[in-house]
């Protein structure tokens, strides 16, 4: 045959096989009409017994086949019999005058098997299903009831106060994708039907969960086991399930009078008098949330629950129930209790009402926006300007979390464990709303999330689904350009780790200011705080939207948030023209508007700092965070930052001071090691006195603003050695020397240790080394953890130091007495302090081949970075060096890098101290030479004013 014949042959093969391939089946999709689920705990024996009824429809075209298998999510570890499993043909959906009335009768299929394949379970059947027609599968099943409250059906108990018997209690928390370790179902949170929930109980106890109780029926003859059924929930999600069987008691219920829905608050009996408060809260809470978002609560009832041995500070979090660890709904604090219970009451809306489709941090960054809302209506802590309707989320956020979280984001590279980064990430999507809020006006925002649950409510969303809604809102109301996408804005804030610097820089002749961004990265603190030189952070790919919020001197209208102008991802840099303003200052996002930094030239620095006592303490605050973050990164001359922090010898509200309290305590240990340290103690002190004066020496359980404040004050002032701290914590100390049992516990306050360890007698501290060796393993970690450190990480005399690290590295009992994990503690403790890192440098050099030899790789590695990497003098640098040369090629592997490592480290070091410390020296002596007069401090107190239903 010829090649082309042969060509010819195979070609016709093929499309005859092409022709006779049928298509591939479409079948119809198979999605749940509703549950009927009934569940037996038995509390104590750790198994649980139940049977679920799931109603069955199919859907799609009248082309697709019918099915003739059912796939279900069921965990491995859920025991379902295959010989009991049904499935039964319920009334046609969609009957014809065509069709026979017998279609229309129950009728009963064959279930050939069960097919298990990890988390699936398939029902496979003897025919198809018809799309017509609606079914029922009943399943029966078993499992063990977990003691593990981490786990999403577990039993525990407490220890009833007056009879010491156990109480037990059976929880239900059904986590995403979590529902399938309790019942078979269709565990994705798109298929959203009804759940009608019948459990059994011992007759003492009784049962909250979504919906109200219907009817109680007798399980046993005698009714000591009974069946409590209620009512259809709403289309929801399987995950969205509530269950807690136990014999709580309620805080007397309060019905909402506008609707008749049913809040409370529930406990053991004993801890009925610490819920009363938030029983006192929760009603004008969910009010103020329904108001808000313009939807009623849902359900007939919402209950909150102090559960006993609870610890994890993620609530269980259902429909219409959501359990506690106690602490959280203890009387406290009323801004903190209003903010705690209303970012819990909005997830109803949020996570169940309307439930995303995928995890992600913006549902929870939305509850705790309206969070900050409500609880400022709730428990408003007044003592701020009074005139600023801002006051209370500025101060909640900027100086709790605002702090913490640019210092975390600006570093060179982030360790941070997934529960901090998820947490961060709600907080940067909550500080993203709160710019909204004011760049496009609260009623746009407003609107925008009414419209988007009104779109939304029983049904799943996205993130873009959420910010969709946001810029049609804004779109319609003009409070933002039609070619500008809140989708866009938000995906630049939160989908990127890092936060923007904006640099505004002035051309005075011309009358423009250049805006341009970067990525904030901290290198300089994070350099001198490691033993090892950090390589510069390269810049993203992508920048960010940024709205330029501008205050000019010649207007000061604090009030106006409109942006002047949106720097965009695509320019990091534009120009803008500014109005006869040559003299004048300007302030860029004032009182931090949006959350990035602002850096200025020399000369509006100087203007903003000759005018800084002119402007509202929020703008106050900003410009001093701004100055002292930038010039801790490296971004700001110190000179000007400290400049700017002259004002505070005239401040008086307690926002600034606790804005300044972590950072000048971040300045303080960079100048750890320098000859700047002893004048910048003394500045602090003489800065920090008049507020301490003012809060008094006596804890005031009235006023948690006041004594939160006294804390912070005394801490800054008591590491800054003043000598009266170390006169009380010396006093203190002599009480926990004179117990008789001075190992059952520590009597005194953390904070008094340090100034004993440093400024004590040798008596003192040999005092605390022994309560270190004779540590009762019945106390707590962390209380063993925190002396150990402190014992490291204060101290002026090498000697000691030398005196520790024999016991814990030489010592024959070292081992017996101390973990791996201690060693690196102490090490990392005492490099902190000069005289910590001078000693750790003669101990290793007077032992390095006993240490090289005694310590594992890592610990030997870590202990010459910590020793020889934290000089910042040219003396160290002279010492580390010599002991390199000595013992260069003895080091061993991975520790010759390191010890190379850690002389590269103290030479920039050295050099960024004798090309900065000079001038700061110099500003420090000139302002000691012309002391000023101190100002007296008034404290303007926060004075928390529940806002109740009626006065709204």
């Amino acid at each position: 045959m010829k090649p082309v014949e042969v060509c010819v042959c195979l070609l016709l093969l093929v499309v005859q096989s092409t022709r006779s391939s049928p298509a591939p089946e479409k079948h119809l999709e198979v999605r749940p009409g509703g549950y009927r689920l009934d569940l037996n705990p038995y509390p104590g024996e750790g198994l649980f017994t139940g049977r679920v009824r799931i109603d069955i429809i199919l859907s799609g075209s009248s082309e697709d086949q019918g099915p003739s298998q059912i796939k279900l999510n069921a965990d491995p570890g859920l025991n379902v019999n295959e010989r009991d499993v049904k499935i039964t043909r319920l009334a046609d959906l969609d009957s014809s005058s065509e069709e026979d009335d017998s279609s229309k009768e129950e009728a009963t299929l064959s279930v050939k098997g069960i097919k298990r394949d990890k988390d699936d379970l398939t029902v496979l059947l003897s025919q198809k299903l018809h799309r017509h027609h609606m079914y029922q599968l009943d399943l029966p099943f078993d499992g063990v009831l977990d003691s593990d409250p981490t786990k999403p059906f577990y039993e525990n108990y407490y220890l009833d106060a007056s009879t010491n018997e156990k109480s037990w209690f059976v929880v239900l928390n059904l986590k995403p994708y979590k529902a399938r370790t309790v019942f078979p179902c269709f565990d994705d949170p798109k298929h959203k039907t009804w759940v009608e929930l019948s459990v059994s109980r011992k007759k003492e106890n009784h049962i909250l969960t979504s919906m109200m109780r219907t009817d109680t029926s007798n399980v046993t003859i005698d009714g000591a086991t009974v069946k409590d059924q209620f009512g259809r929930t709403p289309q929801m999600s399987v995950n969205s399930l509530a269950l807690l069987v136990s014999d709580f008691q309620q805080v007397p219920p309060i019905f909402l009078s506008s609707d008749g829905i049913r809040v409370g608050i529930w406990g053991r009996k004993d801890f009925m008098k610490a819920l009363t408060k938030a029983q006192q809260f929760l009603p004008s809470v969910i009010v103020s949330l329904e108001i808000f978002l313009s939807r009623p609560y849902p359900l007939p009832q919402l209950n909150m629950v102090a559960l006993p041995n609870y610890t994890s500070d993620n609530y269980i979090n259902a429909w219409g129930l959501q359990m506690f660890k106690e602490s959280d709904l203890m009387n406290g604090n009323s801004y903190w209790l209003s903010h705690r219970l209303a970012k819990a009451a909005a997830t109803q809306w949020l996570l169940h009402l309307a439930t995303p489709h995928n995890t992600s941090a913006v549902p929870m960054a939305v509850a705790s926006f309206l969070a900050s809302i409500v609880a400022k209506q709730n428990g408003v802590p007044l003592g701020l300007d009074q005139m600023d309707p801002e006051g209370v989320s500025v101060y909640d956020w900027h100086v709790t979390k605002y702090h913490s979280l640019f210092l975390e984001l600006s570093k060179p590279h982030s360790y941070t464990k997934e529960q901090l980064k998820s947490q961060m990430a709600i907080l940067k999507g909550q500080l993203f709303l709160h710019m909204l809020e004011h760049t496009l006006t609260l009623p746009t925002l407003k609107l925008g999330i009414q419209n988007f649950l009104a779109n939304k409510e029983f049904k799943t969303y996205t993130d873009d689904d959420f910010w969709t809604s946001i810029t049609e809102q804004a779109h319609s109301d003009r409070t933002l350009a039609n070619d500008y996408s809140v989708t866009s804005i938000a995906q630049s804030w939160l989908k990127q780790e890092r936060i923007p610097l904006v640099t505004a820089t002035r051309d005075y002749k011309d009358n423009t200011i250049a805006f341009t961004q970067e990525p904030f990265v901290n290198s300089l603190e994070t350099r001198l705080g490691m033993s090892k030189v950090v390589k510069k952070q390269s810049a993203p790919d992508e920048y960010w939207w940024i709205p330029i919020v501008m205050v000019t001197q010649r207007t000061l209208n604090w009030s106006n948030t409109t942006p002047s102008v949106w720097l965009r991802p695509n320019h990091d840099t534009i120009t803008h023209q500014l109005v006869n303003l040559r003299e004048q200052y300007v302030v860029v996002n004032p009182a931090n508007i949006g959350l990035f930094l602002v850096n200025y030239d020399a000369d509006n620095w100087k203007m903003l700092t000759e005018h800084i006592d002119e402007m509202p303490e929020t703008v106050r605050a900003q410009l001093l965070h701004d100055a002292m973050s930038l010039a801790l990164s490296g971004r700001l001359d110190m000179v000007t930052m400290l400049n700017v922090t002259t004002f505070l010898r005239r401040e008086q509200a307690p926002l600034v001071w606790k804005t300044f309290f972590p950072l000048a305590d971040r300045l303080r240990k960079i100048f750890v090691g320098t000859s700047a340290l002893p004048l910048y103690e003394a500045y602090l002190q003489a800065l920090i006195l008049p507020p301490l004066e003012a809060v008094g020496e006596e804890a005031d359980v009235q006023s948690p603003w006041k004594s939160d404040f006294r804390v912070k004050t005394r801490h800054l002032l008591c590491s800054t050695h003043f000598p009266n701290c170390i006169e009380h914590a010396r006093a203190y100390y002599e009480i926990w020397m004179n117990l008789t049992n001075p190992d059952d516990g520590m009597p005194i306050a953390n904070i008094h240790l340090c100034p004993v360890f440093t400024y004590g007698s040798d008596e003192e501290w040999e005092f605390g080394v022994q309560r270190l060796v004779n540590f009762s393993p019945n106390r707590t970690v962390s209380e063993r953890s925190f002396l150990l450190k402190t014992l490291g990480g204060c101290s002026r005399d090498t000697t000691r130091y030398m005196k520790l690290m024999n016991l814990m590295f030489l010592d024959e009992a070292a081992n017996e007495t101390f973990s791996e994990a201690d060693r690196y503690a102490v090490l990392a403790a005492m490099s902190s302090e000069p005289q910590g890192h001078l000693a750790m440098y003669e101990f290793l050099k007077n032992n390095f081949d006993a240490l090289k030899l005694g310590l594992q790789t890592n610990l030997w590695e870590f202990f010459i970075q910590m020793a020889m990497g934290q000089f910042k003098c040219r003396d160290g640098l002279e010492k580390v060096t010599a002991l390199y040369e000595s013992k260069k090629g003895q080091f061993g592997g991975g520790a010759e890098k390191k010890a190379e490592e850690a002389v590269e480290s103290v030479r920039m070091r050295v050099k960024w101290a004798e090309e900065t410390i000079p001038a700061i020296e110099k500003w420090l002596k000139d302002l000691a030479q012309h002391p000023w007069k101190p100002e007296r401090f008034r404290f303007k107190d926060f004075v928390p004013v529940p806002r109740t239903r009626k006065s709204g």
